[in-house]
């Protein structure tokens, strides 16, 4: 057990170093190129903080790991709704930054896939048709924009292309050893997939979004913020459809049925996150955190 426990430590500190460089070199690139805060966050910084949890995916499909997958997903939502509430109580400031119109769009995609999820895995249902959708929500939302300022230097294109492959190639290693360290530590101590899942891979995978939104507030990009959480709920939803390749089936055919208490958690803390902001209740916004930590402790009761 102490080696798998190793393998995973390890692995989690891949997954989030190398989301983390490709963080670094996207926003570069996003600067260089001259776009919006919300475009750059969802279609840059969303896509890819979320590269940990698509590695875990096709990684934990090849496997067969369904259950650990589907609570990866919901998991690491529920979680990313639960940090960027706890950022806006805060930074209160934050909603009185940002387009208020990409929220509120951005959260309605969320929550109509969230309602999405709640049919799928009643009725065990092929999400693969949703995946075509996600190109029509990026390019209805965003517009390329020449008011971001670009930088003065350039690097050279070769050694950023070699730089971002590098980060790319270490977040999908270390993430195949985390699905399998996750896969053993389950065996030997018990744990369901659907607990490991949910908390410990959730939180490793998130790890990304929460690192460089916490960086963009810090630094008064809210809307680069809220590109980049919202944007990776958005997109996480898409990644179930893609890992269904590599997997016998669809997994949520296959997944438990605790899933669906933390999809309706899900929905939940996206709802009381629209009704905060659009009555501008403060306090409403610790809210969603207090449920995540039910939904784990219940979870984790469960096991």
């Amino acid at each position: 057990m102490f080696f798998w426990l190793i393998v995973f430590f390890l692995s989690s500190l891949g997954v989030i170093g190398g989301g983390i460089a490709l963080e670094r070199v996207t926003e570069e690139w996003a600067e260089r190129k001259g776009v919006t805060k919300e475009w750059a966050g969802f279609l840059i910084l969303s896509i890819v903080t979320s590269s940990p949890e698509l590695g875990v995916a096709i990684s934990g499909a090849l496997k067969g790991y369904s259950d650990m997958i589907v609570g990866n997903i919901l998991g690491g939502n529920l979680f990313n709704i639960a940090v960027f509430s706890f950022f806006s109580f805060m930074w209160y400031d934050l909603f009185s930054c940002i387009n208020r119109k990409v929220f509120i769009e951005l959260i309605s995609w969320s929550i109509a896939f969230t309602v999405v999820m709640i049919f799928a895995l009643n009725f065990k249902l092929n999400l693969f048709w949703i995946f075509l959708v996600y190109p029509l929500i990026a390019f209805r939302i965003f517009e390329r924009s020449d008011e971001s300022k670009t930088l003065e230097e350039r690097a050279n294109e070769r050694d950023f292309a070699i730089y971002f492959i590098l980060s790319i190639l270490v977040v999908f290693i270390s993430s195949y050893f985390l699905i399998v360290a996750g896969g053993w530590l389950s065996r030997i101590t018990s744990i369901s997939d659907t607990f490991i899942g949910t908390l410990f891979i959730a939180l490793v995978t998130s790890a990304p979004e929460l690192s460089t939104s916490l960086a963009a507030i810090l630094r008064k990009a809210h809307g680069l913020c809220l590109g980049n959480i919202l944007g990776s709920n958005v997109l996480n939803f898409f990644i179930l459809p893609i890992a269904d390749l590599f997997f016998k089936g669809s997994m949520v055919s296959f997944s438990s049925n605790m899933h669906m208490f933390t999809v309706l958690s899900l929905l939940c803390v996206s709802l009381i996150l629209v009704i905060s902001t659009l009555f501008s209740v403060r306090y409403l916004r610790l809210l969603p955190v207090s449920i995540y930590l039910i939904t784990i402790f219940i979870l984790g009761k469960g096991v």
